[in-house]
């Protein structure tokens, strides 16, 4: 299987560095969802936006405002 963003090797939808940096971003939208009262598509369109957001994070984040990423469900 190839990472669907940069089609290195790997077990999953994304290669380690993108899984991660998803990870990353799933995790963080908590607080920005409380701090902005955003929501999923424009906390990942402010994370392509953001000139200190790591390119991963871009990558990940443009992925899926293209291909309908849904936000990603509460851990309880």
């Amino acid at each position: 299987m190839k990472c669907k963003i940069c089609k290195r090797e790997s077990t999953s939808e994304f290669c380690n560095f993108h899984q991660k940096a998803y990870e990353n971003l799933t995790k963080n939208f908590e607080k920005w969802k409380k701090a902005l009262d955003i929501n999923w598509e424009d906390y990942l369109s402010e994370i392509v936006k953001n000139p200190y957001a790591g390119e991963w994070a871009k990558e990940v984040a443009e992925y899926l405002l293209k291909h309908g990423g849904k936000e990603p469900r509460r851990e309880k």
